[in-house]
């Protein structure tokens, strides 16, 4: 597992020495393929949160969030929405424990196709694989207060990010 240092310039090289403004930056470690995964993670999800603006319009606002599991201790896991002012929406749900969580249910807001937009586990970026292959289908059945619900592959010590269409 690598140990990312301290400090967020070169934070996407997995750098374990800490950057510093007397030297440049280790490109050559990019040559690993599990490092060149971070620097690919990190571009994606600096891409999805400049095109997902459910995730920074209501950053401040109470309306722009939403627990769906905050309190899930028995599975190590914690899962939200996220709300733009247009209604559109991101579900984030993240897996703190090591172990992947298969047909692990939640709630949605609405009933319909999402796509998994990240995946923190995906192979593209070193991981196991565990996921959704690219989308899930909700059902119509409420779920704790959410209008549907869906049956989702989270992976160990992962995040998985659900966009509606």
């Amino acid at each position: 597992m690598l140990r990312v240092g301290g400090g967020l310039v070169g934070s996407e090289l997995a750098d374990e020495r800490k950057w510093s403004e007397e030297r440049g930056l280790d490109w050559y470690l990019l040559h690993d393929p599990t490092r060149a995964g971070v620097q690919r993670l990190v571009g994606d999800i600096n891409r999805a949160y400049r095109d997902t603006p459910a995730l920074w319009t209501h950053d401040t606002e109470p309306a722009g969030f939403r627990w769906i599991a905050g309190d899930d201790v028995a599975n190590n896991t914690v899962s939200f929405v996220r709300i733009a002012p247009d209604g559109s929406t991101l579900v984030c749900v993240a897996n703190f424990s090591a172990r992947p969580l298969h047909h692990y249910r939640i709630g949605l807001p609405a009933g319909e196709t999402w796509t998994e937009v990240l995946n923190t586990d995906a192979h593209h970026y070193g991981g196991s694989g565990v996921g959704n292959l690219g989308a899930v289908h909700a059902e119509d059945v409420p779920w704790h207060g959410l209008v549907a619900s869906v049956a989702l592959q989270v992976p160990p010590l992962g995040v998985i990010w659900l966009r509606q269409g």
